[in-house]
């Protein structure tokens, strides 16, 4: 089975500066704050409800079935119970449809857990889809999920950090009947924090390729 693959080769980038947020992010996991406004939902902030047309802390969820609008999706419901990367209440949704979230503000990083009712390891269990402003598509990833447990849920975490993403939409593998989705997190950069940000991680760049230089002399 393939490691799911979270920051593929392919993740087309439109400059230079999302991918040195990228190269800070990972090195550094706690300063994706530093990137601007963080944002969380746990799917806890509101009682159970359908999510669709639903607004928590700056993202608007929508699901449809058959393009459709549909209501078989719940915010703060329960289902996978405590895993590593989903922990009830959750959203749970019914597999055949596309959940989708779209961020007030364009975002440089997103991360996210997501199980899927089936005790096995799933290639390809989810894709998620990256958009821009006008809803083109940047890149579509597929996601594998493992499980730990037989009887429990397969599950992964996403991590996304690039060009400016508006929404993400997420589709799911036939082979399973429900999904969940939980611990949201997502960073809006603020132009004074960006500049920083790049300007050390390109600092830091220089330093090393002269490190490297004098190992190669």
């Amino acid at each position: 089975m393939q490691h799911p693959r979270f920051l593929p080769r392919s993740v087309s980038l439109s400059s230079l500066a999302p991918l040195l947020v990228a190269i800070l992010v990972l090195s550094h996991g706690a300063t994706l704050r530093a990137a601007g406004v963080f944002g969380v939902v746990t799917f806890d902030e509101r009682p159970f409800q359908s999510v669709d047309g639903l607004e928590v802390a700056g993202v608007t969820f929508s699901y449809t079935i058959d393009d459709a609008p549909s209501p078989e999706a719940f915010f703060g419901s329960f289902g996978p119970g405590q895993l590593n990367h989903v922990n009830d209440p959750s959203l749970l949704g019914d597999a055949a449809g596309v959940l989708r979230m779209d961020f007030d503000e364009p975002v440089v990083a997103v991360s996210f857990g997501v199980a899927l009712n089936k005790g096995e390891d799933i290639d390809a269990g989810v894709v998620v889809t990256m958009l821009n402003e006008q809803n083109a598509s940047l890149d579509a990833l597929e996601l594998d999920t493992v499980a730990d447990d037989p009887l429990r849920f397969s599950e992964a975490r996403f991590d996304y950090v690039g060009a400016p993403v508006a929404a993400i939409e997420l589709r799911f593998t036939s082979s399973v009947e429900r999904f969940a989705v939980d611990n949201l997190e997502f960073s809006i950069p603020e132009p004074a924090s960006l500049s920083t940000i790049v300007g050390a991680v390109t600092v830091a760049a220089a330093r090393r390729r002269r490190r490297n230089s004098r190992r190669v002399a």
